[in-house]
């Protein structure tokens, strides 16, 4: 729209199948667009994205390396360009085109400044989404192994980190938790044991605990947060691991913490976990009905349980009742 042309696109360079691949197109065309590739070095955008250098061609009849290609498969004429390279720390990681001038001008250098101009903008924000992407993309996939890690060493934990975040999720919901505690309690669901990769795997295959043992195995939020405490991203998780076995009424543990001195997440960890393990057939307690297990929780509101949690949960369960 600001170049006043019919056709603006982006393409990026996949290094791994040196190809560039349309990853934004406007145009009548654009659909066929995202299923098509371009060989890098081929054509007028394979030639930039390989030189680095602007280039302008008013008359594509006229120049020897346009191929035609992209136009047999799309449907669309392609009459001039103006194609610029897209540079981030002076690495070519893409291309920016713009086809057929709408006013029928020719494109010159005051369209190319002005192209280059945006191209610098794009070329920040792609770079910058790349990264945010492939920490997320890490961020998840390092969950999900230590999640898996945790599982294999507790034999009455299969499931249950999985079964606790969903639970979460439903109860942040209906309280319109916002975004950014969302996704901590997210990570500090799925994470709220992890301190017992840190203990003997022996504590967890056996029903019957000593009290030293119990009180050795009470220790696993303290230590779950010193690992993940190091790992910047993780600091909004830790306080939620380090106090998930808090009570509303002080009689928790590890630090006896009360009311809402313990952090909401943790407190919506508590009592998802608490329910999931209630209902668990696998968990290391016997297995309660559904009426039991609302009964118990709401026994133990105002005492091990949030109150304001405890009618959330019972909000959550009321309206999964009606949706089936």
């Amino acid at each position: 729209e600001s170049m006043n042309c019919e056709a603006a696109s982006i393409l990026l360079i996949n290094n791994r199948d040196k190809v560039l691949e349309f990853v934004v197109a406007t145009g009548e065309k654009m659909q066929r667009l995202s299923t098509i590739s371009v060989p890098v070095g081929e054509g007028i955008a394979g030639w930039v994205a390989v030189h680095g250098e602007p280039q302008i061609v008013n008359d594509t009849s006229k120049d020897k390396r346009f191929t035609g290609n992209v136009d047999a498969e799309s449907g669309f004429v392609t009459r001039q360009i103006l194609a610029i390279p897209l540079l981030m720390d002076e690495k070519i990681i893409g291309v920016l085109e713009i086809i057929n001038t709408r006013d029928n001008r020719i494109l010159g250098e005051d369209d190319l400044r002005a192209i280059t101009a945006l191209g610098e903008r794009a070329a920040t924000v792609i770079e910058t989404s790349r990264t945010i992407t492939d920490q997320q993309n890490f961020y998840v996939q390092t969950t999900n192994i230590l999640v898996n890690a945790v599982e294999k060493r507790d034999i009455f934990n299969e499931g249950h980190p999985w079964k606790v975040a969903e639970l979460c999720h439903k109860i942040a919901a209906i309280i319109n938790l916002p975004d950014i505690e969302r996704n901590d309690l997210h990570f500090g669901s799925l994470l709220h044991d992890i301190g017992k990769l840190d203990m003997p795997s022996t504590l967890f295959n056996k029903r019957n605990l000593s009290e030293r043992e119990l009180e050795f195995i009470r220790q696993h939020p303290v230590k779950g947060a010193k690992l993940l405490d190091p790992i910047t991203m993780w600091h909004g998780v830790v306080p939620l691991v380090l106090y998930h076995h808090e009570a509303w009424d002080g009689s928790g543990y590890p630090f006896g913490r009360s009311g809402d001195s313990a952090p909401l997440g943790a407190r919506i960890i508590s009592i998802a976990e608490a329910f999931t393990v209630m209902r668990s057939p696998n968990s290391y307690k016997k297995q309660m009905s559904l009426k039991e297990t609302i009964l118990e929780i709401m026994r133990l509101s105002g005492k091990q349980f949030d109150p304001d949690i405890v009618k959330a949960l019972i909000s959550v369960l009321e309206k999964e009742s009606i949706s089936v």
